[in-house]
């Protein structure tokens, strides 16, 4: 009991350390879009505090895994360099007694990665998006870029060289197209927004009205001060449902499975999506399993460290890639959905055989030796 607690205790430090520091490093390369477009819509520093919580969950499939595998593996490594693995084994302990510190807790945080990827993943992901777009939207000086035309339905444009501030922006261009027999485009050397009962309104200054007609010489209009509403514009474009295409992390397993049933051509990609989260919530006790074996059945010795770190990460890294192209064979064909659980669940079963019968494997290695030499 002594011993598994000291197991365990090491074991779930290391691995609560390497999850933090996968998570930091995640978090450190995704800030760089985040604050880019917090700047560029005029955010705080509010705002990319909740947008990076709001995306921790979507982040946790990877550093969940590869924290148990990181943390497993710097524990027993320490252990087996040690010899401390020696002495127990030469106290009665098997390698499945040793092995359960690590299976329990790369169990547990399967568990926790399940319920993360089915039920917080949707929830956390739907809110990032609906707040990104808040942010986006929230300030009608923002709802535009700078150099860059943007249409404001299909009848207007509106473009502008430069802000000058939060709420003045300069070098301004505007067509509309409402009216069919007339085109009007505006030019203004400024302008500024606010907005009053969730519409916009754009104050020009200093313009030019040119009205054309097909058979007309056009109007020309000067004047210092215009202003023009943009109808509804902050509510339709805040309106998730109908401006935005809802991706697959906002969606649950059973609402994936629903619209798989919906068209053949897409049924691939939501099947490979929902079931790829069964079998990215089991990878920490599949990475556990395959660190548990090779250290716990192998030999002690420098040369064999070495060896063995290297079968280590190419099994991870092989068993990975499996999973991720597998997933892609889905995408394209459903036929290939058993052979997604089938490579995980054959290195559990097999990882558990040899951990549980431990000398008959020694007993089998002895043989092929004998019969090589």
């Amino acid at each position: 009991m002594k011993i598994f607690k000291y197991i365990f205790n090491m074991t779930l430090t290391n691995t609560l350390i390497s999850i933090l520091v996968i998570i930091g490093l995640v978090w450190v390369s995704q800030s760089f879009r985040s604050i880019k477009f917090i700047l560029e819509k005029g955010g705080n520093f509010f705002d990319f505090m909740k947008l990076s919580f709001l995306s921790m969950p979507a982040w946790l499939s990877i550093s969940i895994s590869f924290g148990v595998f990181f943390g497993i593996l710097i524990s027993f490594s320490k252990l087996d360099n040690e010899r401390e693995l020696i002495v127990m084994k030469s106290s009665g302990l098997k390698a499945s007694q040793l092995a359960l510190p690590g299976i329990i807790l790369s169990l547990i945080f399967s568990i926790v990665l399940f319920l993360n990827l089915h039920l917080l993943l949707p929830l956390s992901y739907s809110s990032f998006k609906k707040y990104e777009d808040h942010i986006r939207y929230r300030s009608p000086q923002n709802v535009f870029n700078e150099a860059i035309f943007f249409d404001i339905d299909k009848n207007r444009t509106i473009y502008f060289q430069n802000k000058n501030n939060k709420k003045l922006i300069s070098g301004l261009f505007i067509q509309d197209r409402n009216d069919k027999e007339n085109i009007v485009e505006i030019f203004a050397e400024e302008g500024s927004f606010f907005s009053k009962n969730k519409q916009i309104f754009l104050v020009l200054k200093n313009g030019t009205k040119i009205i054309s007609n097909k058979g007309n010489t056009p109007t020309i209009i000067d004047f210092d001060l215009d202003t023009i509403p943009f109808k509804n514009l902050i509510s339709s474009k805040s309106n998730n449902k109908v401006t935005r295409v809802i991706e697959f992390n906002e969606l649950t397993f059973f609402q994936l499975v629903e619209k798989s049933s919906l068209d053949k051509k897409t049924e691939g990609k939501y099947l490979s999506e929902a079931h790829s989260r069964n079998i990215n919530a089991i990878l920490p006790l599949v990475f556990a399993l395959i660190v548990l074996s090779l250290i716990l059945l192998s030999h002690s010795s420098r040369t064999s460290n070495v060896s063995k770190k290297i079968i280590i990460f190419s099994f991870v890294i092989l068993t990975q890639s499996i999973v991720i192209i597998t997933k892609n064979a889905v995408t394209n064909n459903t036929y290939f959905l058993p052979l997604l659980y089938f490579v995980p669940i054959t290195l559990i079963i097999t990882c558990l055989f040899c951990l549980k019968y431990e000398s008959f494997i020694y007993l089998i290695l002895n043989r092929i030796k004998l019969k090589n030499a």
